[in-house]
């Protein structure tokens, strides 16, 4: 049995609400109930034919018949599989849409303080490759210019 078969005979997927609860009993889960559980990366998987799958891999399959390499969250929460918060995006695109880096002391997305200027510096990656948008006095400045660099460069997979 193929993985889609599997899904359309064991799982019914609610697109309102993107969550999937059993259509049938199995070890210790009984029908109606929700499938899956939370991922350490934060998303919902689901056991199917004995390996995990994202939850919203599974919307996707269900959705369109196909798998594509990457699928974002077009709200970037990655527990909310509505198929309308789902969209087929390329590497570069699924990672634009992500919050800034945790690592990042600035608390804001494409900024950095720059130690030899003493200013906030705005860069992002545009195409796989550095761009670098300059150096700013204030961190407003530099927070404003960046949001509008990610707008410019990243459209629709602009975030943070």
């Amino acid at each position: 049995m193929d993985k889609l078969n599997f899904i359309k005979e064991h799982l019914l997927y609610d697109k309102n609400t993107g969550i999937f609860t059993w259509n049938v009993n199995r070890q210790k889960i009984q029908k109606g109930s929700i499938a899956g559980g939370l991922s350490s990366e934060g998303y919902i998987q689901i056991r199917v034919l004995g390996k995990k799958m994202g939850a919203h891999r599974m919307a996707w399959l269900l959705q369109y018949g196909t798998l594509p390499n990457n699928i974002d969250h077009i709200n970037g929460i990655k527990t909310d599989n509505r198929i309308e918060n789902l969209r087929e995006a390329t590497q570069s695109e699924n990672m634009r849409n992500y919050a800034h880096n945790t690592k990042n002391t600035s608390g804001y997305k494409n900024v950095v303080w720059n130690k030899k200027a003493f200013k906030w510096q705005v860069g992002l990656r545009v195409e796989g490759k550095k761009k670098h948008i300059g150096l700013f006095n204030s961190i407003n400045e530099a927070v404003e210019a960046a949001q509008s660099a990610r707008q410019q460069f990243h459209g629709a997979f602009a975030k943070g």
